[in-house]
């Protein structure tokens, strides 16, 4: 039969846990004291975690992304470097997974936000160049050096957004190549903004990738800002891991290099017989005749060195074939190989 407990125990049972106030600070303040003198022993790597907006990208994802605009960043060195006619160096500071809400707080105004659409992927993608690059190009590109650093930012004009516009686009073509081992989309301009707050692209808290690039164009720095949000990226998630796109890499690579053979094989080159060499001072070079006999330091049955490049390749011995001159090759030289070696391996 089972036991009830009584009024009387259950009161016994209060006022055993009943504990005042005073004795409640007292114990919290010895646990804090603990934790105080305990903290200092103990160094964690600690990292702030918001439930309310959980990663979306795993790290092996983000580094895959980072791979991919590397590959960009060296891509538009070339290409503003060659349309500016300057030195322009562009790097990959990082890649962090944010809210688009932070994102928003890290833009400043006026900035210029090329909205840009990522057919067939869905939604769009921003790129967002501060003013200090933004005008250090405008100023290469109408005449100027590009040196000059802005001092107080101001609202774009209509001709230098129109400018622009054709600098992005430029980039884009760079942008769908880097992209390519992912998939095969077509990057589009579908208009520039200079205030954030009228490209809501997503809800502020969505999670999106931020890829900044450092650049530096002559003696302005700044940097490229790249916002893609996860839904865009959603549909081509699984394939964003280093391995694949190490595998996509290295078989464009031996494409590439076959394609190199291939045009390699089919070039012209120079292939020169040498008699012997003699050298003359310019005064007897300048006294020189027709019918002068010049006798040159090498046996009549030494053998031909075949130069190709300038470096001996071959030894051949002098005939004809038909009413041409012609050379039959006696030896064939081996890389590290000097031309004297040869000469010792033939018989005279």
């Amino acid at each position: 039969m089972t036991e009830l407990i009584s009024k009387s125990d259950i009161d016994n049972l209060l006022d055993a846990l009943n504990i005042n106030d005073d004795s409640l600070d007292s114990l919290l303040d010895d646990n804090l004291d603990e934790v105080s003198l305990e903290a200092p022993h103990k160094s964690r790597n600690i990292k702030i975690y918001d439930f309310k907006s959980p990663d979306k990208f795993s790290k092996d994802q983000l580094r895959t992304i980072q791979m991919i605009y590397e590959n960009y960043s060296r891509s538009i060195s070339t290409t503003l470097s060659t349309y500016l006619r300057k030195l322009v160096v562009v790097n990959v500071s990082s890649v962090d997974q944010i809210s688009f809400e932070q994102f928003n707080k890290t833009v400043m105004k006026p900035s210029l936000l090329a909205i840009i659409d990522m057919y067939p992927l869905k939604g769009s993608s921003i790129m967002e160049i501060p003013p200090v690059l933004t005008f250090a190009i405008l100023e290469r590109l109408l005449g100027g050096q590009g040196d000059d650093t802005l001092k107080k930012p101001r609202e774009f004009t209509d001709i230098e957004l129109s400018v622009m516009e054709s600098v992005i686009t430029r980039l884009l073509s760079n942008l769908k190549e880097v992209w390519s081992n992912i998939i095969e989309f077509k990057p589009r301009l579908e208009g520039i903004e200079t205030n954030i707050q009228f490209t809501q692209l997503i809800p502020l808290n969505d999670t999106l990738v931020l890829v900044t690039l450092d650049t530096r164009i002559g003696n302005v720095e700044g940097s490229i800002l790249f916002c893609i949000p996860y839904v865009t990226l959603e549909s081509v998630i699984n394939r964003l891991s280093a391995k694949n796109v190490y595998i996509t890499y290295k078989k464009e690579y031996n494409v590439k290099l076959d394609e190199i053979r291939r045009h390699l094989l089919k070039m012209n080159i120079d292939l020169v017989a040498e008699i012997g060499q003699f050298s003359l001072k310019v005064n007897e070079f300048l006294n020189l005749e027709r019918g002068d006999c010049i006798e040159l330091p090498t046996h009549k049955n030494m053998p031909l060195r075949v130069k190709i490049g300038g470096k001996v390749k071959y030894l051949a011995r002098a005939g004809s074939v038909g009413k041409n001159k012609g050379i039959v090759i006696s030896a064939v030289g081996r890389e590290k190989k000097e031309s004297a070696d040869l000469i010792k391996e033939m018989k005279f």
